[in-house]
């Protein structure tokens, strides 16, 4: 799939894997217009980024999540699995954000503060 990111005008590429394919595949027939989020209205546009935040929000408290959650959560919650989890390289995340340095992805993501927080809680004094 292609998109073009409307901050920075450039067109991305995006692989899109056998789970969504197949949540696709299941929404599709269903949609109305040419997006796959369309408003209520009956133009059928695309929905707002307020009422993708509004969905956003609504699920993640139906299943306990509270807190700051908005669209801008899913971003780096990928991105911080992705690095979590040693799948993806840290140079691969780094091109996906559009992140010029390796210390500006490591920060976004907290993972500086994982690993800080990992060295105190890990030293041990006495044995």
């Amino acid at each position: 799939m292609t998109i073009v990111e409307m901050k920075t005008g450039k067109a991305k590429t995006i692989a899109l894997n056998k789970q969504v394919l197949q949540a696709l595949r299941l929404y599709l027939p269903h949609r109305r217009g040419d997006f796959i989020f369309a408003s209520s209205r009956r133009n059928a546009n695309a929905i707002s980024r307020v009422q993708a935040w509004r969905i956003i929000r609504a699920a993640a408290m139906a299943v306990g999540l509270h807190g700051k959650i908005s669209c801008h959560s899913l971003r780096k919650t990928w991105g911080y699995h992705a690095w979590t989890s040693k799948a993806v390289s840290p140079v691969v995340i780094m091109h996906i954000y559009n992140h010029s340095d390796y210390a500006v992805t490591r920060r976004y993501l907290g993972v500086d503060q994982d690993d800080l927080d990992k060295a105190y809680i890990g030293m041990e004094l006495f044995y």
